[in-house]
């Protein structure tokens, strides 16, 4: 949902006059800690996929260490109301993820509607590092992927409502920046 975020947003801006330009105004203070978080998520991915011992045997430690980075540089930037808004968006996510063991839940019924069978097979056979099946007793469960985007949107997917949060944010953030004069997002 972000790259399509922020395609859009550069899209809109475009049409509403903005410049891309602009966005390199965007003031991110102590914005290494979301490159780093970003890098420890990749890696942590990687490395668990490749079976990497030490990214299996402390996943959970890496995960939580990159949303700890991310929970950082949002504090450091806590009056920026559109990035506030992805701080949000992240934090629902993480509230759902930390209280089920460092994965999220997704319903595997919203797998369904949105047709992706394959992902909700390796969903059950328990291969994602990331994901787990949603059941009803999970903590927090409605925090979770639960929201199928089906046509006539473009990409299969299921997101949660935190994904929805941040997908605002981002948008905004970028709309703001690419036209300065403009009140309508400041």
């Amino acid at each position: 949902m972000i790259i399509e975020s922020l395609v859009l947003s550069i899209l809109v801006g475009k049409i509403r006059g903005g410049k891309i330009t602009k966005i390199g105004e965007l003031n991110i203070k102590k914005w290494y800690l979301f490159i780093i978080a970003f890098g420890i998520e990749f890696s942590l991915l990687y490395g668990y996929q490749k079976g990497i011992g030490i990214f299996q045997n402390y996943f959970f430690y890496f995960h939580l260490a990159s949303y700890l980075l991310l929970f950082i540089g949002f504090i450091f930037n806590i009056k920026n109301l559109w990035l506030d808004l992805v701080f949000l968006g992240t934090l629902l996510n993480a509230i759902v993820i930390f209280l089920n063991g460092g994965r999220m839940p997704v319903s595997i019924d919203a797998l369904m509607l949105a047709e992706l069978p394959e992902f909700a097979n390796q969903l059950i056979a328990n291969q994602l590092a990331t994901h787990q099946v949603l059941s009803l007793e999970m903590k927090a469960w409605y925090l979770g992927d639960i929201i199928p985007l089906i046509p006539p949107y473009p990409f299969k997917k299921v997101i949660s409502i935190g994904d929805i949060i941040i997908t605002m944010g981002i948008f905004f953030l970028l709309q703001k920046f690419m036209k300065k004069k403009d009140t309508i997002f400041s």
